[in-house]
C-alpha cells in the first residue's frame, strides 16, 4: 500500500471500533482491530516476520481461513465498521464470493489491486521477465464503481501485442494508473468477465495496448496472419482440400 493511500485510510478509520484486515498477514494495516488469513499468525510470523504491530491481536481476532471456502466468514452481518482488502482479490481463486463475504460483514471498506496496465507490464518483478506477477490469477477493473475480474491468460509473455515494455511501470506509476482502487459503501458490485475462447481472450488483452500504445507492429502483424489464415481456409473448403491441406496448414501457422 502507498503511503498517502495509507494515510488517507488512517483518517478515514480514525475512531472507528471495528476494523477488518483480510489477508493483510504480510503487513498488518496499523489501525486494524481484527485479520482474516489463511495463514495463522504464528505462521505470518514464521513467514514474514513482523506484520505491522508489536503485540499480538487479543485472542479470537486473528482468524486463520481460507477465504474463499463457501462458509460463511464467522462474523455477523455488518460487524465491522470498516474492512481493507488490499492486494488479495488478484489473489485468490473466487473473488466474487471474497466480495460478497466483504459487504456482508463490514458496512464499508476499501479495496486494493493492481491494475490491468501494471499486470500487463513486463519485467515488474525482479525474480522474471513474465508480465505482472506471476501468481496473480485476475486483472481488476473498476467499471461505474463496479470491480470487474478478468481471468489472466498465461500467453501474455508470447507476443509484444500482449505485454507493455519495462519501462512503461514507471508511467503507470507516475501517472497514478498503477493500481485499482475502491472506496465502497453498503454493497460491492462484482462480477467475472467470462471469456471462452482464445480469439476473444487476445482481442480482450490487446484492447488495453490498442488503447495506450495504437495499432503497433505485432499487431497488425497478427491481425494479417489471421486474415490470410481465414481466406485460406476458405480456399480449401471450396476445392475440398481441407484434410490434404489442414496438416501444412498447422505447420506453416505455428511457425509464422
Amino acid at each position: 500500500m502507498r503511503p498517502e493511500t495509507e494515510q488517507e485510510l488512517l483518517l478515514r478509520t480514525q475512531g472507528l471500533n471495528k476494523i477488518l484486515d483480510v489477508g493483510g498477514a504480510h503487513h498488518m494495516f496499523p489501525s486494524a482491530t481484527h485479520m482474516i488469513d489463511v495463514l495463522s499468525y504464528e505462521e505470518a510470523q514464521e513467514q514474514w516476520g513482523s506484520y505491522g504491530k508489536s503485540t499480538e491481536l487479543p485472542p479470537g481476532h486473528w482468524i486463520k481461513l481460507d477465504v474463499c471456502d463457501r462458509t460463511p466468514w464467522p462474523y455477523p452481518d455488518n460487524f465491522f465498521d470498516f474492512v481493507i482488502c488490499d492486494h488479495v482479490l488478484e489473489d485468490v481463486r473466487d473473488p466474487i464470493h471474497v466480495c460478497t463475504e466483504l459487504s456482508r460483514v463490514a458496512k464499508a471498506g476499501y479495496i486494493e489491486t493492481p491494475s490491468p496496465l501494471l499486470e500487463l507490464t513486463r519485467g515488474i518483478n525482479a525474480e522474471g521477465p513474465w508480465a505482472g506477477y506471476f501468481h496473480h490469477r485476475w486483472l481488476v477493473q473498476t467499471q461505474n464503481n463496479e470491480l470487474r475480474f478478468t481471468y489472466k491468460p498465461h500467453f501474455l509473455t508470447s507476443s509484444r501485442r500482449f505485454h507493455f515494455p519495462s519501462r512503461y511501470m514507471e508511467r503507470w506509476l507516475s501517472e497514478n494508473r498503477g493500481y485499482t482502487c475502491l472506496y465502497w459503501e453498503g454493497e460491492i458490485q462484482a462480477q467475472e468477465n467470462v471469456v471462452v475462447s482464445r480469439p476473444e481472450m487476445e482481442r480482450v488483452i490487446e484492447s488495453f495496448i490498442l488503447s495506450e500504445c495504437g495499432e503497433i507492429l505485432p499487431i497488425k502483424y497478427a491481425r494479417l496472419k489471421r486474415s490470410i489464415w481465414e481466406i485460406g481456409k476458405q480456399l480449401a473448403k471450396k476445392y475440398g482440400l481441407v484434410e490434404k491441406l489442414r496438416p501444412v496448414a498447422s505447420k506453416i501457422w505455428n511457425r509464422f
